[in-house]
């Protein structure tokens, strides 16, 4: 007799737990508090930070990969960490893997500019120069202030042979970032000052 209400517990629980997972035909929705969210919001910037830094790094990319998946376990759809992720597989060469990241981060968000100055990466590195061009001048209808996006247009510019237009979008990209980023200081440098061969 006492093996009963054991085994009648033990049944009770394990319906309670499915229909708890299951959430009896309802979406289930958990509230943070302010405080917890504000927490998680600290722990995903100090993650995405973290994978910037390990993405600089020489063989980083297995560090900033490990940050960016636990970034992804506290939020699955920021656009900043599936554009993360993107940079990743870009950098491993995994060129459809990070496609599909950055459209991704485009689909959580359609105004980050950010990815689609990624995905112009992906498209040149697949020879589509358009494609490209037309990717990096919506990341900067999105954001004129997307220095990169800018530094990358007028690289294509120059490599499409429009050198003028190429030393416009250098020094509107060195302006926009400013003294500091050693590319952007080089590239200036060489649209300003161009070498004799």
């Amino acid at each position: 007799m006492s093996r009963r209400p054991q085994t009648t517990c033990g049944v009770l629980l394990f319906v309670l737990l499915a229909l708890l997972i299951s959430g009896c035909g309802r979406a289930v929705v958990i509230e943070l508090s302010a405080e917890q969210q504000a927490s998680r919001e600290s722990t995903l910037r100090e993650l995405l930070e973290t994978a910037v830094l390990n993405l600089r790094e020489p063989g980083g990319l297995p560090d900033a990969e490990a940050a960016l998946r636990v970034a992804r376990d506290l939020a699955p759809d920021d656009p900043r960490v599936l554009d993360g992720l993107g940079s990743v597989r870009f950098r491993q060469g995994k060129l459809d893997q990070a496609e599909q990241y950055f459209r991704e981060a485009i689909l959580a968000e359609p105004a980050y500019d950010r990815a689609y100055a990624h995905l112009a990466l992906v498209a040149e590195a697949q020879q589509d120069l358009s494609a490209a061009r037309a990717l990096l001048s919506l990341a900067l209808r999105l954001n004129p202030m997307n220095f990169r996006a800018r530094n990358n247009l007028a690289l294509l510019s120059l490599r499409d042979g429009r050198e003028e237009e190429a030393v416009e979008e250098f020094l509107r990209a060195y302006q926009t970032a400013g003294p500091g980023d050693v590319v952007l200081e080089f590239n200036r440098s060489l649209a300003v000052e161009p070498q004799n061969p």
